[in-house]
């Protein structure tokens, strides 16, 4: 039996990064979760819901389900047992608040970055608790096969303390380079990213330069408001640098003594597929009882975030 899932808002994430401009289905990719859901076995979409009605229309009739305009004429059905949430973030808290009148759906899938502010994103988590529910926050490049890799390898594990981290990105600081700062948890902890004043602070156009004092890293941010290129991280350890682009198909070692290269082991062809990967996730997870830390580590990038 399939697990029944409602996708709330069907913008580029939800639905159309998926498709040309003809509504056409782009091969070989799996970049929404419209997509992700109806091609897995395991869930099946049952409700779909957004204001925009010819949205709403491409969606059901690609992908089934039940349309609704909004949460409010969805929750008088039964609740789903996965709901993904991907509406605009001002909408996040409003929407959850809706829908958990209703439903209590038994995991949940939000977009990053979790609310608009760290005031917010507690509240949402608050309101989650309360449900039992199990939550991922769709950083998805946690969840990329070649960085699930890196951090398991013995080369990693032999890499020193962190210097420094520069990260070449391009718009938000909450939207775009956040992404980054959870990778960063993910192969580190949280504690990497320290809550209190930063220190020798800089900044220009485009770019921020600053020491965090609990952990003692260095950070360049560079590109903050810029438009749309490839973004890429760059870490310093203490016997090793390693330098990634965003989509995991270039990761380089440098070995600190030696300067020699070593490219990690790369598929190339996994990043147009990134929401299957968090999907099949939640997938192997979602009948265990342990939960996870996305929620405590959204709330920790928008505190690192706030501290800047």
């Amino acid at each position: 039996m399939q697990i029944s899932t409602a996708i709330v808002g069907l913008g580029k994430i939800g639905l159309t990064y998926d498709l040309d401009e003809f509504g056409v289905a782009k091969p070989n990719q799996v970049m929404t979760h419209c997509r992700s859901v109806s091609e897995s076995n395991f869930f099946k979409i049952s409700y779909l819901i957004d204001p925009q009605i010819e949205s709403l229309k491409i969606a059901v009739h690609k992908y089934g389900g039940v349309g609704f305009h909004t949460s409010l004429e969805a929750v008088a059905q039964d609740s789903p047992q996965l709901l993904i949430l991907s509406v605009p973030t001002s909408f996040h808290l409003e929407t959850l608040l809706d829908i958990t009148e209703k439903w209590k759906p038994a995991a949940y899938l939000i977009e990053k970055p979790f609310g608009r502010s760290s005031r917010e994103a507690r509240q949402m988590r608050d309101i989650l608790k309360l449900q039992d529910a199990k939550v991922y926050v769709n950083y998805f490049r946690r969840y990329l096969p070649n960085f699930v890799l890196l951090k398991s390898s013995s080369k990693f594990r032999n890499r020193g303390r962190l210097n420094s981290v520069t990260v070449n990105g391009y718009g938000t600081l909450e939207n775009v380079f956040s992404h980054f700062l959870d990778l960063l948890i993910f192969l580190e902890s949280p504690s990497i990213l320290g809550l209190s004043k930063k220190l020798n602070c800089s900044s220009g156009i485009e770019y921020l330069k600053f020491e965090d004092a609990a952990s003692g890293v260095l950070f360049e941010l560079n590109g903050v408001g810029r438009g749309i290129r490839e973004c890429e991280m760059r870490l310093v350890y203490d016997s090793m640098v390693i330098e990634m682009t965003s989509n995991g198909c270039c990761l380089k070692i440098h070995d600190a003594k030696d300067g020699s290269i070593e490219l990690f082991n790369l598929s190339t062809s996994m990043f147009g597929s990134y929401q299957a990967f968090v999907l099949k996730r939640i997938e192997d997870e979602f009948s265990l009882s342990q939960k996870n830390s996305s929620m405590e580590d959204a709330i920790r990038i928008h505190e690192f975030l706030e501290s800047i």
